[in-house]
C-alpha cells in the first residue's frame, strides 16, 4: 500500500541519516546526535519524507542539534532563519522557526496558533520531547531513550522545528522572533503561576463562606458554586489581578492593587478592559456597570490569549463590597473556559443553571409541554459564550423571541450590547435551505454599515432545525455606538435574504392578483434557469410569463419587440418565444438582416413551466 511504501521510505532515510552521522562525527557527539536524529524524526508523518534527500535531512538535524546542545534550564532558545547550503548545510523554500524549551503544557498549540494568527502558513511541525541530561552550565551530556528511568539532572525538553512560508529580510524574521518570545513568556508565567491562581480561588471560596458580602444568600451560594466548578478543571487560569475603586461620582477611578498580579496579569500595564486602565477615571457607563450590586460577572476581555487558544480571554470578575454594601473593588481572573464548559448542559453549570431556570419559570409554560421542550432546546444550544455573559432579562427576551420564530420560516435578528460597549453580538436566524456564503457576506455588510464597525468574528450553526443560526461579533467604539433601530436592520437582512423566486411571487401577485398570481407561481416558480435570473428582474419575468402563456395556448411563434430603459436609443431588443425547441440562429439572422437590422448579441434561455412543455426564449 501507499502508506507502507511511505513508512519504508522514512525508515530507510532515517537509517541513512544515522549512518552519515556515524561517518562524519566521532565519540559522544556522534552518539548524542544519532539519538537526537532518531527522536527528531520518530513521530514525523511518513508523507513528509517524500522528496527529501539524506543530505537535506542530515543538515536539518545536525543544525538543530548544534543549536540545542547548550541551554540553561528555565531559559528558552529561539531562532528564525532561511536555510541555505552555504550557511546551514541544507536548503528549504520555507522559513524555519526552531525552539528549545523546558517541556510544559500549551507550547505546540500556542506557537502554531500565534503563527497562523499572523497570517503565516505552517507547513510542517516536528516536536519531539527529548529526555536530556545537562551539566550545570547547560551543556548536553546525554540523551536518554524514551521510556528509560528518570535520572538525577535529567529534564524533559520540548524541541520544536516549524516550517512556515518564506519570509524575506531580517525585519520579518525579527518580528516572528519577538512574537514567539512573547508567546513563550506568557505560556511560562501562566503555567508557573497556575497553581497560585487556583489557590487564590480556593481562598476566595472560603472567604465567601466565612464572611459573605451583604447580598442575597442564593446569589452568594451560586457564585461560590461557580468558583468551585471552574476550579475543577473547567477553566484554564492565565492571569489574576485585584482592583480597587477610589473616589466617587465622576472622579471615581480604578487602581490595580499593589503586586496582586499573577500570570499574564503580573505586568500592571497589561490592559484587560479598555476604559479600566490603572489610575484612570471610569467612563460613566462602565462606572454604572461596576457599581451594580452583582457579586459575579463573566465577560470577554479586550485581549487575545497567546496561550493555548488564540481567542479573546474570558474574565471572571468577583466584586468586593464594603460593610454598607457598596462596591469598592474587584478580583479578576482571566483565562479560557475548557471544553467541558462548552459541551456540558447549562443545567449542570452554576450561574448558567440559574439563568436557564429563571427564563423557564418566567415563561409560565407547563412542565412537559411542547413549548417547554423547545425552550430548553433553545437554551441548551444558545451560543455558550453569550450564555455566560448575558443578563437573565436579556436572555429571557431573546429566548422567547427565538421560540416564537420556530414555526416561521423567516429571517430574524437579535442583538446584545457588551456592557463595556466594545462589541455588539448579533444573532441572525435564517431558513437553513436559503443559507449560502454569499448571503452570509451580505448580512455581514449590512451589520457593519448599520452598527458602524467591522465584524471581527462570525460563527455558523446549522442543525436539523428549519432555521440556521449565524452569530456576528461587530467591533464598536466605547461611547460612540450609533443609535440603531434594530427593526430597520432586520428589515434590511430580510430583504437581502429574499430569493429571486420571492420577488417573482410578489411581482405576479401585484400584477395579476393573488388567485392568478399564485397559480402562475406554481408553474413558473422554478421555470427559469440561473443565467436568466441573473440578467432579468422578477418584473421582467412577469412579462415573459404572459408571453410564454400566449405561445403555449396558440402554439405559434411569439415575437416581441421592446426597448429597455437603459438601452442605447439606436438599440432595440427582440424576444422570440418558441414552444418545444430552440430556433437555429442561421434561420433567424437572414430575416432580421433583410429587414435592415444588425444583430449584435443573442441570449437563448430554456424555460420549463411545471407540467408543460419546454419553451425557448431567444433575447
Amino acid at each position: 500500500t501507499m502508506l507502507r511504501r511511505a513508512q519504508q521510505t522514512k525508515q530507510e532515510l532515517v537509517a541513512q541519516v544515522v549512518e552519515r552521522v556515524g561517518e562524519k562525527l566521532k565519540g559522544n557527539r556522534a552518539e548524542m546526535t544519532a539519538a537526537f536524529v532518531r527522536q527528531l524524526f520518530r513521530d514525523m508523518p511518513p508523507d513528509d519524507f517524500e522528496g527529501q534527500t539524506v543530505e537535506n535531512l542530515y543538515g536539518l538535524a545536525l543544525g538543530f542539534w548544534n543549536f540545542a546542545t547548550q541551554r540553561k534550564q528555565g531559559a528558552e532558545k529561539i531562532r528564525v532563519f532561511n536555510p541555505s547550503f552555504e550557511e546551514h548545510g541544507w536548503h528549504s523554500h520555507h522559513t524555519i522557526v526552531e525552539i528549545v524549551n523546558d517541556d510544559m503544557p500549551f507550547l505546540i498549540d500556542s506557537v502554531t496558533q500565534a503563527l497562523n494568527g499572523h497570517e503565516l502558513t505552517v507547513y510542517l511541525v516536528i516536536h519531539p520531547i527529548v529526555h536530556i541530561r545537562r551539566s550545570d552550565a547547560g551543556d548536553a551530556l546525554e540523551i536518554l531513550e524514551p521510556g528509560t528511568e528518570a535520572q538525577p539532572g535529567c529534564i524533559h525538553e520540548s524541541m520544536m522545528h516549524v516550517q512556515i512560508n518564506e519570509q524575506g529580510g531580517t525585519e520579518a524574521t525579527t518580528e516572528i522572533l519577538n512574537l514567539i518570545q512573547q508567546v513563550l513568556s506568557d505560556v511560562r508565567i501562566a503555567v508557573d503561576e497556575w497553581q497560585q491562581m487556583r489557590d487564590t480561588v480556593g481562598t476566595l471560596i472560603a472567604e465567601l463562606q466565612s464572611n459573605p458580602p451583604p447580598l442575597p444568600k442564593e446569589e452568594v451560594a451560586e457564585a461560590r458554586a461557580l468558583l468551585e466548578w471552574v476550579n475543577d478543571n473547567h477553566f484554564t487560569f492565565l492571569g489574576y489581578r485585584e482592583y480597587r475603586f477610589v473616589g466617587t461620582g465622576d472622579d471615581m477611578r480604578v487602581e490595580v492593587v499593589g503586586d496582586t498580579g499573577l500570570g499574564v496579569l503580573k505586568d500592571p500595564n497589561f490592559v484587560v478592559f479598555e476604559g479600566m486602565q490603572d489610575h484612570e477615571n471610569l467612563p460613566p457607563d462602565i462606572r454604572q456597570f461596576v457599581q451594580q450590586p452583582k457579586l459575579l460577572l463573566i465577560n470577554k476581555t479586550n485581549r487575545v490569549s497567546n496561550v493555548h487558544r488564540r481567542v479573546h480571554m474570558d474574565a471572571i470578575i468577583v466584586k468586593v463590597f464594603d460593610a454598607a454594601g457598596a462596591v469598592v473593588g474587584e478580583r479578576l481572573f482571566c483565562g479560557l473556559f475548557t471544553s467541558g464548559a462548552y459541551s456540558l448542559s447549562p443545567r449542570d453549570i452554576p450561574v448558567l443553571r440559574e439563568k436557564v431556570s429563571n427564563v423557564v419559570a418566567k415563561s409560565g409554560f407547563l412542565r412537559n409541554s411542547h413549548d417547554i421542550k423547545v425552550l430548553y432546546h433553545i437554551l441548551e444550544t444558545y451560543p455558550r459564550d453569550e450564555l455566560f455573559q448575558i443578563t437573565p432579562e436579556e436572555l429571557h427576551d431573546i429566548a422567547m423571541g427565538i421560540l416564537h420564530l420556530q414555526e416561521r420560516q423567516r429571517i430574524a435578528l437579535f442583538v446584545r450590547r457588551d456592557p463595556f460597549e466594545r462589541f455588539i453580538s448579533c444573532l441572525v436566524y435564517a431558513p437553513r435551505d436559503r443559507y449560502t456564503t454569499d448571503l452570509r457576506m451580505k448580512f455581514q455588510k449590512i451589520l457593519e454599515e448599520s452598527f458602524g464597525g467591522p465584524v471581527t468574528a462570525f460563527y455558523t450553526q446549522m442543525s436539523d432545525d428549519a432555521l440556521g443560526r449565524l452569530q456576528f461579533i461587530v467591533k464598536t467604539q466605547p461611547g460612540a455606538i450609533a443609535e440603531v433601530d434594530t427593526e430597520e436592520v432586520e428589515a434590511k437582512l430580510v430583504d437581502a435574504g429574499r430569493s429571486w423566486s420571492d420577488h417573482l411571487r410578489e411581482a405576479l401577485i401585484m400584477s395579476r392578483g393573488e388567485g392568478v398570481g399564485l397559480s402562475q407561481l406554481r408553474r413558473y416558480g422554478n421555470a427559469f434557469p440561473t443565467a436568466y435570473r441573473e440578467i432579468f428582474s422578477a418584473q421582467e419575468a412577469v412579462r415573459d410569463v404572459t408571453q410564454i402563456d400566449e405561445v403555449l395556448e396558440s402554439g405559434k411563434l411569439g415575437i416581441y419587440l421592446y426597448q429597455p430603459l437603459e438601452a442605447d436609443p439606436v438599440e432595440a431588443r427582440l424576444k422570440l418565444v418558441n414552444a418545444g425547441q430552440a430556433l437555429p440562429l442561421s434561420d433567424v439572422l437572414p430575416v432580421l438582416e433583410h429587414m435592415g437590422f444588425r444583430v449584435v448579441g443573442e441570449m437563448p434561455f430554456e424555460a420549463k413551466p411545471h407540467g408543460q412543455s419546454t419553451v425557448w426564449v431567444h433575447d
